[in-house]
């Protein structure tokens, strides 16, 4: 990843910057390949960008549940719009076989915006109350229903 995506993706809590970073890398591979104009390996490329969006934003909700974050909803509503967009962009692909000019606009303006975007607006206050809680050893996390109650 270049400096440049580090500066943005990184909002110091380190299980979040590596998801982070690693889908740095999956979009900047998703944008070649569309440059390239090379059907399958966009379809590759951006199955596997947006299965790891899907798991990153997951794990993010089951942090922000967990920590009770005030943000929880309208965080989770930010990536549910970005899932929908992301739902149209791929039924586009796979209708018309290539890609069109909507999605090329898309994936190398509207879907880099969004990611930097996000990042800064949405999952850097999430990071930095991650973080504070965990150097004051306070982010004790609540039990989720299938979580193990302890023995005693």
């Amino acid at each position: 990843m270049s400096a440049e995506w580090r500066q943005f993706v990184d909002i110091g809590y380190p299980p979040i910057d590596e998801e982070h970073q690693e889908l740095a890398d999956l979009l900047i591979r998703f944008i070649q390949a569309i440059q390239r104009g090379v059907s399958t390996e966009i379809d590759v490329s951006m199955a596997l960008f947006f299965d790891r969006a899907a798991a990153h934003f997951a794990h993010e909700e089951r942090l922000m549940r967990e920590t009770s974050w005030t943000e929880f909803e309208r965080h989770k509503a930010s990536h549910d719009l970005f899932l929908t967009d992301v739902g149209q962009m791929t039924g586009e692909f796979h209708r018309a076989g290539q890609v069109t000019p909507a999605m090329e606009q898309w994936a190398v303006t509207r879907l880099v915006e969004w990611f930097a975007f996000h990042i800064r607006t949405n999952d850097a206050p999430l990071g930095e109350f991650l973080a504070t809680r965990e150097r004051n050893g306070t982010l004790n996390r609540k039990r989720g229903p299938a979580s193990p109650q302890p023995s005693n």
